[in-house]
């Protein structure tokens, strides 16, 4: 059955189910898990559990921990080795976003370093013609300006009879 109709059968949600599935994984088949973008497919058996995992919800104060003791007391789910296990949720972003970053520094970062290495030795070769390029355009404007005074005390008329005012 697909997950639309096992939904159905069981008054349930489709993010719900998909949820239980996440949190209920190691009792269900591969084909209900849905993995790799498959689609979820479930047999008798997993829509049987379903509709006991729907049940013990159901029960106040029930949580995914305590439902997934007593699926393992009725040996419909299989037991946690680490009892921690079974008070923390499947996967929390935290986890998720923390095992990124650590793939990320630990595989990534030293690709990219590789990977961008010839592109740095570019760009510091280029920073040094940066350089080289505005101390020559500034001793070319200290001569422009050099010269410009030069021309101006050239170019100045001066007073033909002697200093003014003598």
């Amino acid at each position: 059955m697909k997950i639309s109709a096992v939904g159905k059968a069981l008054g349930v949600p489709v993010p719900t189910l998909r949820r239980w599935t996440q949190e209920f994984g190691p009792g269900l088949t591969l084909e209900a898990r849905g993995i790799q973008g498959q689609t979820r497919l479930f047999s008798p058996r997993d829509v049987r559990l379903l509709r006991r995992i729907g049940e013990l919800l159901a029960e106040p104060e029930a949580t995914y921990a305590s439902v997934r003791r007593k699926l393992a007391d009725e040996r419909l789910f299989p037991a946690t080795e680490d009892p921690s296990v079974d008070d923390q949720p499947a996967s929390t972003p935290e986890s998720e976003r923390e095992a990124a970053e650590r793939f990320v520094r630990i595989v990534c970062e030293p690709l990219m370093a590789e990977m961008l290495q010839p592109e740095q030795r570019r760009l510091l070769a280029l920073e040094r013609e940066v350089a080289r390029l505005g101390a020559e355009v500034q001793s070319l404007a200290e001569r422009l300006t050099q010269a410009a005074a030069e021309g101006a005390e050239a170019g100045r008329r001066r007073w033909p009879f002697g200093q003014p005012g003598r």
